[in-house]
């Protein structure tokens, strides 16, 4: 996927991105059960968006040393410096995401990513 998307910003050319899963968008309204702690999606979403995005916060920091490696090849190609995280974020496309899955898997939710200009 983090080649895709950058062959088209380096072509300047338009795309938009796919997900085939719910979780690639990690809701705070619906959060994912996760193998090493499956248990902690139900209490999560008792307790709400606010509490389920004070737990992805450091989760997200922990995981940026993860995108370091794309940030430096972003900066190989020539390509604008950003603030998103590639592996959460900076994944989707400014131009929409396709969600490919079976509603049964998930619903859209209040915090997806929306097309920005």
């Amino acid at each position: 996927m983090y080649s895709a998307r950058f062959a088209a910003q380096t072509l300047a050319i338009p795309h938009v991105t796919i997900a085939l899963q719910p979780m690639v968008f990690l809701s705070a309204h619906d959060p994912p059960s996760i193998s090493p702690a499956p248990w902690m999606a139900r209490p999560l979403r008792c307790l709400g968006p606010a509490v389920t995005r004070a737990v992805y916060g450091p989760g997200k920091f922990l995981a940026s040393r993860r995108a370091r490696p794309l940030d430096d090849f972003r900066r190989e190609l020539h390509l604008p410096e950003t603030d998103a995280n590639p592996l959460f974020d900076g994944q989707f496309s400014t131009l929409g995401t396709l969600a490919a899955y079976s509603p049964v898997l998930g619903q859209i939710q209040p915090d997806y990513p929306t097309t920005r200009s």
